[in-house]
């Protein structure tokens, strides 16, 4: 496309008014659902896990360390305690419960029935299968919560809410366990040790955010793998919830790409091709450019012709988690080719997403993402060239 470019922002009214009709062509015919019974407990105490030294819990968690047995001995601790009598009394089932019902969003057809632990179908340990067949149930996904509270995630000396829940998704039919596994959420928000336990209201603003990012993950997971569309064969509607881990595997093979770092950057690996999140090494807590590939196919919902068209679907996906379009926020990059750019905000913690979209053939999207999370102008001013520089040398191929 040639030139040096300056990517104008769209206004609101007009992804208003898109994203009202794909709502509408969204919706499912109601005699075409999936049903599926969600059991959920969230008895476990609440725990803090506080760090000033050595490595972030975070990162042990998610290599699947053995660091669990602490985190439910902690629950004793007296620094758990403290949060436990800041916090009081509260109900942590139906943030959970939304959570998992607003992650099944992604695909409409299925119809989700939230039963609490020991209300008529068994526990998430003990669930009684032949009573759930019995209602109609061919699938029964437990959810525990097996740890909340506050953990030093991000940066050593903080806290930042947290939830770790545990699944299994079982086939009535044959008692058989499908998937389970174990996810770990963590909020973006880092506070004191003393601001962290002492204050409930940051624990109640913070929480959601990381039920949603835990929830998020494990219908993730159960889509990528192909179990959602194994379980709409069961009733006829395979068609209507696509294989899309047989789909994601088939283009896989389809494109290739290699981004160049700039001088303090760092690439981290993500374990998928179709996203790779660079960083500079000096401020990657609150700085970081993810990039992502994305097909324009019918089976993801987005079988669309344009950029832009794509891009409003995206948006509406966002402002449905929360985020909401800020035009003019910033001046833009300077590319040598064209983007299609927006500026959104996370209404909840004010993180700040400037979001690139590019269309590379007729299947292909990529999207740069760069994530602000504090010291907006400082830190886009201080890394814009090397954005630019890693979009303008970046060399994708697409077959």
């Amino acid at each position: 496309m040639g030139g040096r470019t300056m990517i104008t922002m769209r206004r609101s009214f007009h992804i208003f008014c898109l994203t009202v009709l794909l709502s509408i062509c969204s919706t499912v015919n109601a005699q075409e659902h999936i049903p599926l019974l969600v059991i959920v407990d969230t008895s476990t105490e609440l725990s803090v896990d506080y760090r000033s030294g050595g490595k972030l819990a975070r990162n042990l968690l998610l290599l699947g360390s053995i660091l669990d047995v602490a985190i439910d001995q902690s629950t004793k601790s007296k620094h758990s305690q403290i949060l436990q009598k800041a916090v009081g009394v509260h109900d942590r089932n139906p943030i959970i419960t939304k959570s998992v019902v607003g992650a099944f969003s992604i695909q409409p057809y299925f119809k989700i029935t939230i039963a609490p632990s020991n209300n008529g179908y068994g526990t998430v340990k003990k669930p009684l299968i032949g009573k759930i067949g019995s209602a109609g149930f061919l699938h029964v996904l437990t959810v525990e919560e097996e740890s909340s509270g506050l953990i030093t995630a991000w940066k050593m000396s903080t806290l930042s809410a947290t939830t770790r829940l545990s699944y299994k998704l079982i086939d009535t039919g044959s008692d058989k366990i499908l998937a389970k596994d174990r996810i770990n959420g963590f909020a973006r928000p880092q506070y004191t040790f003393e601001e962290a336990t002492t204050n409930p209201d940051l624990f109640f603003q913070d929480y959601p955010q990381a039920v949603t990012a835990a929830a998020s993950r494990i219908v993730g997971d159960l889509r990528k793998n192909g179990l959602l569309h194994q379980i709409a064969k069961q009733y006829g509607l395979g068609d209507k919830v696509p294989d899309t881990a047989s789909i994601l595997r088939q283009y896989e093979r389809r494109f290739s790409y290699k981004f160049k770092n700039p001088k303090g950057w760092k690439t981290f690996d993500m374990q998928t091709k179709y996203v790779t999140v660079l960083a500079p090494v000096k401020d990657k807590d609150h700085y970081g450019l993810n990039i992502s590939f994305d097909l324009l196919l019918e089976a993801f919902g987005q079988k669309v012709d344009t950029v832009e068209a794509y891009a409003l679907i995206i948006l509406k996906r966002l402002q449905d988690l929360g985020f909401k379009v800020i035009p003019d926020k910033f001046p833009g990059f300077e590319l040598n080719d064209d983007f299609q750019q927006y500026t959104i905000e996370k209404k909840a913690t004010g993180a700040i997403h400037i979001k690139l979209f590019k269309q590379l053939d007729e299947n292909f999207i990529v999207i740069y993402t760069v994530v602000i999370t504090k010291r907006f102008d400082e830190l886009f001013a201080k890394h814009k060239a090397g954005v630019e520089a890693i979009i303008n040398t970046a060399r994708i191929k697409t077959k």
